[in-house]
């Protein structure tokens, strides 16, 4: 058993910089919305996850299965399939590259020069996942910073580039997306 601890923005668009980057292709769909049960196959491997009750932080279960039974799983769901492709980079990476590609507004680069060199060191550890939805959730991209503690979440200053936080908006939960198009 694992916390999952998160925050989510809503990315105002795509940023050119990604696309030097290998995205995971992910597809994943769910067994049951409540308590939420999904499968994933995330390029070549699947995985089963048990996700409990909660936005910014819950616990989470996952578990290995080969392709066999994610076919087999795949008959049980329910709601539709959320297909993706997924951009994992450090956070100071992530800004850095920004900067150097996507960034033209003058004060906008003042902004997130300043924010590297102050969280440099505190935010080190820190990964952006982005995921850009293909099908029909084309056009949403969301970014995701994964926690290891609760404090941390809940003290991070984020960056203006990663767009607004929906991290409360449940809409933005895969599984709610996948109930319905958002």
């Amino acid at each position: 058993m694992g916390l999952e601890i998160e925050k989510k923005f809503l990315l105002p668009g795509f940023y050119s910089f990604l696309s030097l980057y290998k995205p995971c292709e992910i597809e994943q769909a769910y067994i049951s919305f409540d308590p939420v049960i999904r499968i994933r196959k995330a390029d070549d491997s699947y995985i089963l996850t048990y996700k409990s009750s909660g936005l910014l932080c819950r616990k989470e279960y996952n578990i290995d299965i080969d392709e066999r039974e994610f076919s087999n799983l795949s008959r049980k769901v329910e709601g539709t399939y959320i297909k993706k492709k997924r951009y994992k980079l450090k956070l100071i990476e992530f800004l850095e590259k920004y900067l150097e590609t996507d960034c033209t507004d003058g004060s906008k680069k003042e902004e997130i020069k300043s924010y590297i060199r102050t969280y440099r060191a505190e935010y080190a550890d820190l990964f952006v996942e982005t995921d850009i939805f293909e099908g029909d959730l084309a056009g949403l991209i969301l970014a995701e910073i994964e926690f290891d503690n609760i404090e941390l979440a809940r003290s991070f200053t984020a960056p203006s580039c990663l767009g607004r936080e929906v991290t409360d908006d449940k809409k933005y939960q895969n599984s709610n997306m996948a109930r319905q198009k958002v």
